[in-house]
């Protein structure tokens, strides 16, 4: 199995889900989405051991079996354009996953898609200790601003408490979000946004108009379709938003904040798939969600 980090957006349907519970009703796409008491907790699944921390995101059990820490990203050398070697955020998800996992039990819950194109593991993972209740790898590396949430285009477990988690910790400026190389981004800074290209990004925005194309709605932060940053729904998208109250349709003069892989389609631009990747905003940018 390979050891490279590369590949987590692309999954085999394969492996069952042992029981999850989350402890507060899923809402996505507003800015109270999240209640701050969200927990994720395992179900009953076998405990195994980890003999190996490959990097901030995966690990090697006992049976030589690697595991993909899902809905998560640590760090890494090209969030900073960074040629070669270990960048002082990403050692540190390192150390603190060896830290929080390594020669001690483990409890795999896995995702619905069971395992990426590589082989690995794709699970939300807990350790079990003398506390009453096994710690939540995810959690804790994203309450410590180690870690973001990526949850498309696969759609993690525990989605709500993963962003909750995460929230808490920009908020806090705790870890990465201090970081330049980790801020979130304005919309209306094209050049820098292409430069960002094939990376993962939080980008803030006024709407400046929904324009509708065949199946697809785009949301264009600017005048010139060709060179602002847009936003791009399909049909499936778009009605995903519908469930939760929103029609993209009717989101111009809206700010919001928008998370993605940054590609560049004339000018830079987000492909959203799923509604937590779109969260409205008050008028001083303020979040709630996300």
């Amino acid at each position: 199995m390979p050891t490279s980090r590369s590949g987590s957006r692309a999954y085999s349907a394969r492996w069952s889900v042992p029981g999850l519970v989350l402890s507060a009703a899923v809402a996505v796409a507003s800015s109270g989405a999240a209640d701050e008491r969200q927990e994720c907790r395992p179900g009953s699944s076998p405990v195994r051991s980890a003999v190996r921390v490959i990097d901030g995101e995966t690990f090697v059990l006992d049976d030589g079996s690697q595991v993909r820490l899902a809905g998560i990203m640590t760090p890494r050398a090209s969030d900073a354009a960074a040629e070669g070697g270990e960048l002082p955020l990403e050692r540190q998800a390192r150390l603190a996953l060896e830290r929080l996992i390594l020669e001690r039990p483990v409890v795999l819950a896995l995702e619905a898609r069971g395992k990426d194109r590589y082989g690995r593991l794709l699970a939300q993972v807990f350790v079990r200790g003398e506390e009453a209740s096994p710690a939540w790898v995810q959690g804790h590396l994203l309450s410590h601003g180690l870690a973001r949430v990526v949850g498309a285009p696969e759609l993690p477990n525990c989605l709500e408490a993963l962003l909750g988690q995460e929230r808490r910790a920009r908020q806090a400026n705790a870890g990465l979000w201090a970081a330049p190389a980790y801020q979130v981004r304005k919309a209306w800074r094209t050049a820098e946004l292409l430069r960002l290209r094939s990376t993962y990004q939080i980008v803030e925005g006024r709407i400046v108009e929904a324009a509708e194309r065949g199946r697809r709605i785009y949301l264009n932060f600017g005048r010139d379709g060709r060179q602002d940053f847009t936003v791009g729904l399909d049909a499936a998208a778009s009605k995903l938003m519908a469930r939760t109250g929103v029609d993209v349709r009717q989101l111009a003069g809206v700010r919001v904040r928008v998370r993605g892989w940054i590609e560049r389609r004339d000018g830079p631009y987000i492909e959203v798939e799923h509604p937590h990747q779109l969260e409205r905003l008050g008028e001083a940018g303020a979040s709630g969600a996300q």
